[in-house]
C-alpha cells in the first residue's frame, strides 16, 4: 500500500514554482549595474589616479623639481608643444625651479654646463646615449639620415662619408661658389636701397642658393627670382607636420587620429618634398662632368660596405640643406634684429668692419677670422636665438647614468635645453640682453658668465658637421652687408622676438628694414 501510494505521489503533476518578486529582479539588475560601474570607475579613475600618485611621490624622478601637472602626465608638455611655445615655457620653469627640471614623468631638462658632456659626448668605456626617435615623425619604411640614424655604427659610417664636404680643404675650394652668391646678394640689395624689405627672405634666398649649388650642383635661383623655391617653402611645412606627428607617437592610440586631423597639405608635404629631393639628386648623379662638390666623395663610394645607400644619401641631403641654409638664415635674422635694437653694438661692429677692409672684395673666408667683435656678435646672437631652440633629447641606457652628478635611471629622457641654458640667469649676467662684450672674455662685468653652457652646434660624436661652414657663411654675409649698407629697423615699436612660434624651426615673422648706402 505504501509503495503504491508513493508511486501515485510521484506521478502527481508538479506544482508551478513561485515567481520571484519584481523587487528581487530589480535588485539583481542594480547589483550587476553597480558592479559594472565599479569596474568602470576603477579603470577610469582609480588606476590613473594610482599612476599619478606613483609618478608624483614614488617615481625615481619624484625628487626633482618641476611643475606637478607636467610630472604627472606628458599631456601638458604635448599641448604646449602644439602651441609653438615650448622653449619659452621650459625657460620659465628653469628660472623658477633651477638648473634641473622635471618636464614629464620620465624627462629631465638641464641648463648647467656639466650636462653637455655627460649627455652628448661618448664616455670612455660606456655606450653613447641614444637619440629619442620621437622628436620628428619618420614615415615607416624610409631610410634613416645622418640626423635620424639611431645606430652609432651606422651614423659614424654616414658621418665619415660626408666629412670631406666640410673639411678645411673642401671649404677653401668651395669659397668661390660662396662668394658668387654673396656678391649676388649685395647686388640685389643695392637694387632695393631705400625700400622696405624683409631681410630674412634675402638671407634665405642666398643661403639656399649657395647650399643647393654646393650639394646638388645647381642653385634654387631664389636670388634670381627674388622668391623662395617650392622645395624651400615646402621644407617648413614638412618639418611642422613631422613635429606634430612625432609628439603624437608618444600616445599610440592618438597617432592615427592626429594623422587624420592634420591638414592634407601637412600630411602630404613630406612625400612631395622627398620626390623633389630625388629629382635633384638624380640630376646631380647623371651629370656627365660634374665639378667637385659636397656629394662627390659620397657618390664615389655609394652602395659599398663603407659607403651609403641611395636612400641614405637622399634623406641625408635634406638634412645637409637645412643645416647649411635654414639655421644660418635664422641666426643672421636674429643677429640683425639685435644689432638694430642695440645701437652701441651696431656702432662697434660697423667700426670694426669698415676699418678692416678697403673694398668688399677683401671680405672672404680668411680675412673675417680676424674680426673679433664680429665673432662675439655672432656667438651672442646664437646664445639668445639658437637656430634649433628645441631640445636634442637622449635616452639613458638600462643601467642608468650619472648626469651632472645626478643619477638618472634607465629609460629617462635627458636634455640640455639650448634656449633655456642660453638665457639662464644662473649662467649669465643680464641674461636676456644682447651684450657681445661677454663673448670677448675681457669685460669684468661678465667674468662669472658660464660660456660653456652654450653649445649651439652641440658636442660629441653627433655635433653639427657643418659648423665651420655655417660660421663662415654668417661672418662673410654679415660683414659684407654692414660694409655696404646702413640699416634701419622699421616698426621699431614692435618686438620682433615676442612669442615667435617654434616647431623644430622658428616660424619667423617678417623683419622689415630699410637699407641706405653706407656713409663712411
Amino acid at each position: 500500500m505504501l509503495h503504491d501510494s508513493v508511486l501515485q505521489f510521484e506521478h502527481l503533476p508538479l506544482l508551478p514554482q513561485a515567481t520571484p518578486p519584481l523587487s528581487n529582479l530589480i535588485r539583481s539588475i542594480n547589483l550587476t549595474w553597480l558592479s559594472a560601474l565599479y569596474a568602470a570607475v576603477t579603470t577610469v579613475i582609480l588606476i590613473p589616479a594610482s599612476i599619478v600618485i606613483y609618478r608624483l611621490y614614488f617615481h625615481p624622478l619624484a625628487k626633482y623639481p618641476g611643475p606637478r601637472l607636467w610630472a604627472a602626465s606628458r599631456l601638458p608638455f604635448a599641448y604646449t608643444m602644439t602651441t609653438g611655445l615650448l622653449p619659452y615655457k621650459i625657460h620659465e620653469f628653469h628660472e623658477k625651479y633651477g638648473p634641473i627640471v622635471r618636464l614629464a614623468p620620465n624627462e629631465i631638462s638641464f641648463t648647467n654646463e656639466e650636462a653637455w658632456a655627460d649627455i652628448y659626448e661618448k664616455p670612455r668605456g660606456l655606450p653613447q646615449l641614444q637619440k629619442d626617435q620621437t622628436q620628428l615623425y619618420l614615415a615607416p619604411g624610409l631610410a634613416k639620415s645622418i640626423l635620424t640614424e639611431p645606430s652609432d655604427v651606422a651614423h659614424g659610417r654616414m658621418r665619415r662619408n660626408f666629412a670631406h664636404a666640410v673639411a678645411e680643404k673642401t671649404l677653401r675650394e668651395s669659397e668661390p661658389i660662396l662668394l658668387k652668391y654673396f656678391d649676388k646678394l649685395i647686388g640685389r640689395l643695392r637694387e632695393n636701397v631705400d625700400k622696405p624689405i624683409n631681410i630674412i627672405s634675402w638671407y634665405e634666398y642666398t643661403l639656399f642658393d649657395t647650399i643647393g649649388d654646393l650639394l646638388f650642383g645647381q642653385p634654387f635661383d631664389c636670388l634670381e627670382r627674388s622668391s623662395s623655391h617650392f622645395w624651400v617653402a615646402l621644407l617648413y611645412t614638412w618639418v611642422k607636420g613631422a613635429t606634430f606627428l612625432g609628439m603624437a607617437e608618444r600616445f599610440p592610440p592618438l597617432i592615427n587620429v592626429v594623422m587624420r586631423l592634420l591638414p592634407k597639405h601637412l600630411r602630404e608635404s613630406e612625400i612631395t618634398h622627398r620626390k623633389l629631393t630625388i629629382d635633384m639628386l638624380d640630376r646631380r648623379m647623371k651629370a656627365t662632368d660634374p665639378r667637385p662638390d659636397f656629394l662627390s666623395r659620397v657618390l664615389e663610394f655609394a652602395d659599398t660596405p663603407t659607403g651609403m645607400t641611395y636612400s641614405e644619401i637622399m634623406e641625408s641631403s635634406k638634412v645637409i640643406m637645412v643645416g647649411g641654409a635654414e639655421t644660418s638664415a635664422s641666426a643672421l635674422s636674429a643677429i640683425t634684429y639685435y644689432l638694430l635694437s642695440t645701437p652701441s653694438a651696431m656702432a662697434k661692429l660697423t667700426a670694426e668692419i669698415r676699418s678692416a677692409f678697403k673694398s668688399e672684395s677683401e671680405i672672404n673666408m680668411a680675412s673675417v677670422q680676424s674680426l673679433k667683435y664680429t665673432h662675439a656678435v655672432i656667438h651672442e646672437g646664437l646664445r639668445l636665438f639658437p637656430p634649433l631652440p628645441g631640445s636634442m633629447r637622449r635616452i639613458v641606457p638600462a643601467e642608468g647614468r650619472l648626469i651632472a652628478g645626478h643619477y638618472m635611471p634607465g629609460g629617462t629622457i635627458v636634455v640640455v635645453d639650448t634656449y633655456a641654458a642660453g638665457r639662464s640667469s644662473r649662467n649669465f649676467t643680464r641674461a636676456t640682453e644682447f651684450c657681445p662684450e661677454r663673448q670677448l672674455g675681457s669685460d669684468p662685468e661678465f667674468q662669472h658668465d658660464k660660456l660653456k653652457a652654450i653649445r649651439p652646434f652641440s658636442v660629441g660624436p653627433r655635433d653639427c658637421l657643418g659648423k665651420s661652414l655655417a660660421l663662415a657663411e654668417m661672418k662673410i654675409i654679415l660683414a659684407r652687408v654692414v660694409f655696404n649698407f646702413d640699416l634701419q629697423l622699421l616698426d621699431q615699436e614692435k618686438d620682433w622676438l615676442a612669442g615667435i612660434p617654434v616647431y623644430t624651426f622658428w616660424e619667423k615673422p617678417p623683419l622689415m628694414v630699410k637699407l641706405s648706402h653706407a656713409v663712411r
